[in-house]
């Protein structure tokens, strides 16, 4: 684990104001002052930690559209990992960079306007031609439905609020969308994932 990888582990578990860059050196095992000279101010090394994250996020997003059989399974798939990131992710971290970081917020921001975005049209394209997905559908207007619950899904203090645990909630709004967009063969094949016909 590289020393962004443990500073990112401390902001995802106890948020990005709570932690101080003494926290910081003490969990990298170096002074104060080399924290300031490696990585410069708190906020430079939020901004690197966010890069990072969204980084890794976008990796694991590639990964599933390449190695997915279907658009279904490449869904599956992004939920799956989405859903192993926001195990750890401390229910301020979105506010706090809001309210104290607003250019960790752009960049956020910039992500899921950007790549996110592109990434959704892509897949449902992907779904609608394997004829998995409704033909009818506008590919950028399910892109803008989704994108607009995003910063309520990665806030985990919303599910804690439903009495269920992430993973118990998170699967149960990936079926809500499939199910949304699917065609007859999508239902099909989902039914039959799931084990279960309506």
């Amino acid at each position: 684990m590289n020393s962004i990888e443990q500073v990112s582990h401390l902001f995802l578990k106890y948020g990005l104001k709570s932690v101080t860059m003494d926290d910081i050196a003490r969990e990298l095992g170096i002074s104060k002052k080399t924290v300031y000279e490696k990585f410069g101010s708190k906020e430079d090394l939020i901004y690197k930690v966010i890069s990072h994250h969204l980084k890794r996020a976008q990796a694991l997003i590639e990964k599933a559209e390449d190695q997915s059989e279907n658009a279904i399974e490449c869904w599956l798939a992004i939920a799956n990992d989405h859903i192993k990131l926001q195990r750890d992710f401390h229910s301020s971290i979105l506010f706090d960079l809001q309210k104290y970081y607003p250019k960790g917020w752009m960049i956020f921001k910039e992500h899921i306007d950007g790549f996110l975005r592109d990434h959704i049209i892509k897949k449902i394209r992907r779904g609608m031609e394997e004829g998995l997905f409704r033909k009818n559908l506008i590919p950028e207007v399910v892109a803008f439905h989704q994108l607009a619950k995003v910063e309520v899904y990665s806030d985990p203090s919303v599910f804690k609020k439903l009495g269920y645990d992430i993973t118990t909630v998170y699967n149960e709004i990936i079926k809500l969308q499939l199910y949304a967009i699917v065609s007859e063969q999508g239902r099909e094949y989902l039914n039959k994932k799931y084990s279960y016909e309506d």
